[in-house]
């Protein structure tokens, strides 16, 4: 569920070279890692507070509740 809920933000960070890993942690949790492949476009990726908001939306449109939102975003290029 948490994989259909995020997927038209995959998909797009995917256009932009990047993948997006999510698991479901103990408490309501939700661990999101962006990674960015090596074709990876860095001025395409949307600030994290942006991303953050999208991510909200779509588990909120989906039933998907959380206590938390843990997004790790690439640092090196």
């Amino acid at each position: 569920m948490l994989d259909k809920a995020l997927n038209s933000i995959k998909e797009s960070l995917s256009y932009d070279g990047f993948d997006l890993l999510a698991a479901e942690r103990e408490g309501g949790l939700i661990d999101i890692m962006i990674v960015a492949r090596h074709d990876a476009c860095i001025d395409c990726l949307v600030p994290k507070p942006v991303l953050e908001e999208m991510i909200a939306s779509a588990l909120q449109e989906n039933g998907i509740k959380y206590s938390e939102i843990k997004l790790t975003m690439p640092v090196n290029f």
